[in-house]
């Protein structure tokens, strides 16, 4: 099983995640919060991370994704 290693703003204390989980966390306070697009300019403009897939959201957060066996 996959899991997102994520310590960034609304990680979880654990700071592991599925990718579901990880994915919501990146919609809920980087395309929806659009305030912190407004404050950190075009590389967090909401517009721009709305096509972001996983891939994309790994390399712009600097999480990692960690293999766990079930």
């Amino acid at each position: 099983m996959l899991f997102v290693l994520y310590s960034g703003i609304g990680a979880n204390r654990s700071n592991k995640h599925t990718t579901d989980e990880f994915l919501d966390i990146m919609k809920r306070h980087f395309i929806d919060n659009k305030i912190y697009g407004i404050l950190n300019g075009d590389s967090h403009d909401p517009d721009r991370l709305q096509h972001f897939n996983l891939r994309h959201w790994l390399e712009w957060s600097g999480a990692r994704l960690m293999q766990c066996s079930a």
